[in-house]
């Protein structure tokens, strides 16, 4: 949503917003850890290079950066940025929202002003915690080999063929000399 805040919040008009308040320095260490590093890590971008469609997602991801962002693909960019892009969309939305369609959600505060805000009966099981930057090298890790193993079992298909082929016709040029 945070490309299009603006635009959703506008399109749904009777639609809550809730807007999630992370420490800057917090959310942070996570974006430089999981997007920033990975941005530029050698071997995902390699596998994403490989795969069509993990490459597609890498230039929405470093196009989002460039245009919404402003940054460049510099990691020293990004990080001077980064913290100021967030403040800037968080000012944004807020901005953009009436109050009464607003809620500033911490995390930390659980079900509670979440549930009353949706006007949701307070589930009876724990708030579920994950830590975001881990999960999303989790998920870029599982992409990057799913993308492998696809261009693997690609590379298999016209390679196998190849090397029969090369193999039939060094073995009929073998038998006629």
């Amino acid at each position: 949503m945070i490309a299009f805040s603006e635009d959703l919040i506008e399109a749904y008009p009777e639609a809550k917003v809730v807007l999630t308040y992370r420490d800057v320095d917090s959310w942070y260490r996570s974006y430089n850890q999981a997007v920033i590093g990975s941005m530029n890590a050698i071997i995902p971008n390699l596998a994403c290079g490989l795969s069509t469609y993990l490459w597609r997602i890498r230039e929405v991801h470093f196009r989002a950066v460039k245009g919404w962002l402003g940054m460049k693909i510099d990691t020293e960019d990004m990080r001077a940025k980064a913290k100021q892009a967030y403040w800037d969309h968080y000012a944004n939305v807020k901005r953009v929202t009436p109050p009464e369609r607003l809620l500033e959600f911490k995390l930390e505060d659980g079900w509670k002003p979440l549930c009353d805000f949706l006007r949701k009966p307070v589930p009876n099981r724990p708030f579920p915690r994950v830590n975001d930057a881990q999960a999303l090298e989790e998920k870029i890790t599982l992409l990057c080999r799913r993308g492998l193993v696809h261009v693997l079992r690609r590379s298999l298909m016209w390679s196998i063929p190849v090397a029969a082929g090369l193999a039939i016709a060094y073995w009929i040029r073998t038998q006629s000399g």
